[in-house]
């Protein structure tokens, strides 16, 4: 055995023992602080932690045995069942207002046949079966994208799309990048490309709907950009369709195939990238990674510092393991290369944003709406993360086979160290509790960490699978995986509209009722219109951005609170039904500045409300009311 392998011998040895440690400290520390908030949602990541290295430790040693059947019946019956649960989903969306239970329990199940065909059948000689294999998941990934963006009016994501749907339509009005566009003049490609797609195409729909069907065309193509890289990694079509089945689940890759804005083509780019780099350098490819480098860098600056980040981690792998001369593109010369570019167009051409990142790290952390809601409803949230135990028995176990096995090239072993790594700035947990690093945005890394997420995730079900010859197990790790899936494509961040269990946030659509009364109240008078969170973005993306205004609220006295009486009070109903409305505290008098750090989630059962009988209703519907 040489060097390297000993090293990676010596990796995975340490870590079955630190995995289970850490655990058992992060429940035990704040326990005996008495956090003990922190303790129920820490116990999501602890208990894999636990348990996936014992199951490790008790397949390590095993040969992996792979049965393939080749009973043409049996695979035209899955692909039957792909299809029938296909329909039904598809039924069910036109069918119901929401999505529903049985719409999540039909893409399980679509799921389901696509990991069957994909662990039974020989996908090695049959370039057809890998062909359809992955025009099923291909299928997958825009029922779940598009049945949510295409389905509801207009999806908002986190609200970031109301910006960019305003920059597109004044785009194609204008004829050019104008002064509304303000940080994003230095980099109006998405929003270039959505409007040559809407006056080429001369298809009738709402703009922001152009964009999320583009949107949901690259990520359907970014499947099979993942499926290139883990068959270039390993070699091994089974975990390249698995790859691509874990990313078409993956919670980022849902939630940003949805919300199509410009750093979301950020993560195809980047696979791209991936693919090249991880290639034997040739001239030809030399170029096309500058290139390539360079398209990225000017698509969207702002998320180079996390691309940048995660290559100089493999870096330092690389250098760590003595893996320094492995003829592939990814080395220290390119990642300096990167670097100098990345500086310099932000220095030339992106000097506002370069403030604003600056800004952004000095700027004292916000109080987080989000951080108060984690701890006072600990078990929401825990039950939202649940979907991420069987993903991270499956990285975790992936992990340690590959550092074990001398069959796996090294780049590939380091590049699942990634893997398992990841988790510890994308999954939710100290960085979302942390304000400062939520303020610098530690939680995008699930954007741009997620390949390797997904590399580690699918081998560690290859290997759980194919490392037991009873098929009990067999079947155990199946039904872990499902879960995995019902769980992931339900929960409150990527089903916001249905999920099973609702947080202290926000719907991601708007109804057309809702939009029509944005704009008809905002055009009627001169003064401001005082409203929650998502309608104050709404309006300040739009012609009326002047009269756009948080909602002010005494929580003291619970009063609302407001400048003249020519302002108008615009309540969501029909939101507030559902969920609690956003809006500002303030404890003195009215603010003409407040600031949107300090921002709080009032639910219905308040009292609060009852302050509007004294005000005149003057818009009414089923969605939204106004007062004056």
């Amino acid at each position: 055995m040489n060097e390297q392998h000993i090293k990676f011998h010596i990796t995975e040895k340490f870590l079955i023992y630190l995995l289970p440690l850490t655990a058992i400290l992060g429940l035990a520390v704040p326990l005996i602080f008495g956090y003990y908030n922190l303790v129920i949602l820490g116990s999501y990541l602890a208990l894999p932690m636990i348990i996936a290295p014992l199951i490790y430790i008790k397949i390590r040693n095993n040969k992996q045995t792979i049965q393939k059947f080749d009973n043409k019946h049996l695979k035209y019956i899955f692909i039957c069942c792909y299809l029938f649960f296909f329909t039904i989903s598809i039924y069910l969306l036109c069918r119901y207002e929401t999505r529903t239970l049985l719409y999540y329990l039909s893409v399980t199940f679509m799921a389901a046949a696509v990991l069957l065909q994909i662990l039974l059948f020989d996908t090695s000689k049959s370039k057809k079966t890998s062909f359809i294999i992955l025009m099923q998941i291909i299928i997958l990934v825009l029922n779940i994208i598009w049945g949510v963006n295409l389905k509801y009016y207009y999806f908002i994501g986190r609200t970031d799309l109301f910006g960019h749907t305003w920059m597109i339509n004044n785009l194609l009005n204008d004829g050019f990048i104008g002064n509304e566009f303000e940080i994003y003049q230095a980099f109006p490609l998405w929003h270039v490309l959505c409007s040559i797609f809407s006056k080429i195409s001369s298809i009738r729909i709402p703009i922001h709907k152009t964009a999320f069907f583009l949107n949901g065309i690259i990520y359907a193509l970014m499947m099979v950009g993942i499926y290139l890289v883990l068959n270039k990694l390993f070699h091994n079509n089974k975990i390249a369709l698995l790859g691509a089945l874990f990313a078409s689940l993956n919670p980022d890759v849902i939630f940003y195939g949805m919300y199509s804005i410009p750093r979301s083509v950020v993560s195809f780019l980047e696979v791209i990238l991936i693919l090249l780099l991880v290639a034997q350098a040739t001239p030809k490819k030399i170029i096309l990674a500058i290139v390539l480098t360079f398209a990225l860098i000017v698509y969207h600056p702002a998320s180079m510092p996390f691309i940048l980040l995660l290559l100089l981690i493999l870096l330092f792998m690389q250098k760590a393991f003595s893996l320094e001369n492995l003829g592939h593109l990814l080395s220290s010369n390119y990642f300096i290369f990167a670097i100098c570019m990345t500086i310099l167009y932000w220095a030339f051409y992106a000097e506002k944003l370069f403030r604003t990142l600056i800004k952004s790290l000095i700027t004292p952390a916000p109080a987080g709406v989000l951080t108060k809601s984690i701890i006072q409803t600990p078990f929401h949230e825990l039950i939202n993360y649940l979907h991420y135990i069987p993903l991270l028995i499956f990285i975790i176990i992936g992990s340690l086979w590959v550092l074990r096995s001398e069959k796996v090239p090294r780049l590939g072993k380091i590049i699942c160290l990634l893997g398992l790594l990841s988790p510890i700035f994308t999954f939710p947990g100290p960085s979302l509790l942390l304000n400062k690093l939520a303020a610098i945005n530690l939680a995008r890394f699930g954007e741009y960490s997620f390949i390797f997420i997904c590399i580690s995730a699918s081998i560690g079900l290859y290997c759980l699978y194919y490392s037991f010859t009873d098929r009990k197990i067999k079947t155990a790790a199946v039904i872990l995986f499902v879960m995995m899936a019902f769980l992931s494509i339900s929960n409150d961040f990527t089903a916001s509209d249905k999920p099973l269990i609702k947080r202290p946030f926000y719907t991601y659509y708007l109804t057309e009722q809702e939009t029509a009364a944005f704009d008809h109240l905002s055009s009627q008078t001169s003064g401001f219109i005082m409203s929650d969170y998502i309608t104050s973005r709404y309006i300040l993306a739009s012609q009326y951005k002047t009269n756009a205004h948080i909602l002010e609220v005494d929580p003291e006295k619970m009063l609302f609170l407001r400048q003249s009486e020519k302002d108008i009070f615009l309540i969501r109903n029909g939101e507030l039904e559902k969920r609690p409305l956003m809006i500002f505290s303030c404890t003195g008098p009215f603010k003409f500045k407040p600031s949107w750090t300090t921002l709080d989630y009032y639910y219905r059962d308040l009292t609060l409300w009852d302050d509007f009988k004294k005000y005149n209703k003057i818009y009414e519907s089923d969605e939204v009311t106004g007062y004056i």
